[in-house]
């Protein structure tokens, strides 16, 4: 485990040669900060296929970000842990969002990717949802799609025995413009395969402030994310928010 004086001497290399901008500058200009780390298992299943795992996330006051998740791909040994997403033991990925500078993707002990505008989008909205659940309406509208909440709905018993006819918490529908411009073959095939116009819309449907499940007019399956206990933790943003080390590495635990 390097120390802080070499992690951080390895930063400022980095924004030497400006491989990952960063908004910190000056060397002693950080001072540490307390947070709350969150955490959620998700879960994907389409096509009758399934992929579940570990996420936790920190994010600054200042606008910046970091995700890390964890896929627990072997159903036959041992499940994972906290330890394991902490640690970066096993398959996973790495998203920061560095505020006006962009969003970065790093596949655990693979290089580091910038987003295209249309995918750093999508990604900062599910991160607002894990986030935030359905407290985070108001922050989704900045991520260029039109959103809706859906009241909840009641369904009419149709037997002495239903139930109080309750579907669910209210719902959240996202519509993302379509991303360029679609040429007439493209949208006759989409329309053809039964996936209707080039916009796509996201539905949200909330069990609880920060769980919920979400579908997707234009792909197959759903993302199901339940949320874990918050953790208070310390760390410093120009080391956290760099996706270069493991996250148990840079946070220290607030008793």
């Amino acid at each position: 485990m390097k120390s802080r004086a070499q992690r951080r001497a390895m930063c400022l290399a980095l924004l030497g040669i400006g491989l990952l901008a960063s908004p910190v500058v000056a060397a002693d200009a950080d001072p540490e900060r307390t947070g709350a780390l969150q955490s959620a298992t998700w879960h994907v299943s389409a096509w009758g296929r399934s992929a579940a795992g570990l996420a936790c996330w920190l994010r600054d006051g200042t606008g910046l970000w970091r995700l890390d998740i964890l896929l627990a791909q072997n159903a036959t040994g041992e499940p994972a842990t906290m330890g394991d997403l902490l640690g970066q033991s096993g398959d996973g990925w790495t998203v920061v969002a560095t505020g006006d500078k962009g969003v970065y993707l790093q596949p655990w002990r693979d290089r580091i990717e910038d987003l295209s505008p249309e995918r750093a989008r999508r990604v900062t909205a599910l991160f607002l949802l894990a986030a935030a659940g359905c407290g985070a309406a108001t922050d989704l509208a900045g991520c260029g799609a039109e959103v809706g909440m859906l009241p909840e709905q009641r369904n009419i018993p149709r037997t002495p025995w239903s139930g109080s006819g309750h579907t669910g918490a209210e719902d959240c529908v996202l519509t993302w413009p379509a991303d360029g411009d679609a040429g007439l073959r493209s949208r006759l095939e989409t329309r053809g395969r039964g996936r209707g116009a080039e916009d796509e819309t996201w539905r949200v449907r909330f069990a609880g402030d920060r769980d919920w499940r979400l579908t997707s007019s234009r792909r197959p399956g759903a993302l199901e994310v339940e949320a874990l206990p918050d953790r208070a933790v310390s760390y410093y943003a120009d080391e956290v928010f760099i996706p270069l080390w493991p996250m148990g590495e840079l946070l220290t635990p607030v008793r």
